[in-house]
């Protein structure tokens, strides 16, 4: 856990959970201290994640303006301070502080005076395995920075976990946002308090379409002869092309939508085309929102 008051910081504590259970370990009273600062870094609420090697990347909610203090850390293997490298010390270790005033610096620490990474509210990695990246979103509307919204600080940026360089900056500068998040191939997703929705970014590479969507729709087939096998947005219309026995006429198939996908279907009220043998048509208008579409005798 992170303290989220200012100065002086209670800074990291560490309680164990029972991986059977998932619940507090009962040894566990009084948790570990893991970093405690009273300068910088003052730890305040600006996200955590831990990797399996207790390697700890943590935000600091800095919000004044060309303020000294950094915004993001690593401290490596915290475990080890206490024994066993990659290890947590043993329950109720109080007297222990892997990171305290004149002891082990951070691995890395960034963000002095830069106001485009002021006011961290969510700090994420992209692996417990082996981090490569770390991202922060931000939201500052506390005091007057640069950029943003409203002219004050805002995105997503992304930095190396190995050295805290940065890799993208800022995502979405326009923006608040108040969470972020990466999934298993590397797309980053962000929870924007100004423009009220979700983003997600794609990484270069092969996966650069995993987040593509054609106006929400999504087809559901209906047990029947019929054979959807293409969807087409264009001009407003939605063009849908089935397949069926080559001695069906349109006439014979009427087309079923439904908001959801386990919703009540219902005519729509439109007539297929024949484009060729075994070959039909249905062109209906977008209505703006998510469509699952069937298609029956």
């Amino acid at each position: 856990m992170v303290d989220s008051g200012d100065f002086p910081s209670w800074g990291i504590w560490c309680f164990r959970l029972d991986n059977a259970t998932g619940q507090s370990d009962t040894n566990e009273t009084v948790g570990c201290q893991v970093v405690y600062t009273g300068g910088d870094p003052v730890v305040s609420n600006g996200g955590i994640m831990v990797d399996y090697n207790l390697n700890i990347f943590h935000g600091s909610n800095r919000g004044n303006a060309g303020d000294p203090l950094h915004r993001l850390f690593r401290w490596n293997d915290w475990g080890a301070m206490g024994g066993t490298s990659g290890s947590l010390p043993p329950p109720n270790s109080s007297g222990f502080t892997a990171f305290a005033n004149g002891g082990p610096a951070p691995a890395w620490q960034i963000g002095s005076g830069d106001d485009y990474m002021s006011a961290i509210w969510d700090t994420a990695i992209d692996s417990r395995t082996h981090p490569k990246l770390v991202a922060c979103a931000m939201a500052q509307s506390s005091a007057n920075v640069a950029g943003g919204f409203s002219g004050k600080n805002g995105g997503i940026r992304i930095v190396s976990a190995d050295d805290g360089s940065i890799v993208k900056t800022n995502l979405d500068l326009a923006n608040w946002y108040n969470d972020v998040a990466f999934d298993n191939v590397g797309n980053v997703y962000g929870a924007s308090r100004s423009s009220n929705r979700w983003r997600t970014w794609s990484p270069p590479g092969p996966n650069t379409n995993t987040t593509t969507a054609v106006f929400g729709i999504q087809v559901s087939a209906a047990a029947t002869a019929a054979h959807i096998t293409t969807t087409v947005v264009s001009g407003g219309n939605v063009s849908i092309t089935f397949t069926a026995d080559p001695s069906d006429s349109a006439s014979a198939f009427t087309l079923l939508a439904a908001a959801t996908v386990h919703g009540s279907y219902t005519p729509v009220g439109v007539s297929a085309t024949q484009v060729s043998p075994g070959t039909f048509n249905f062109t209906v208008p977008v209505n703006g929102g998510t469509q699952f579409y069937q298609i029956s005798r």
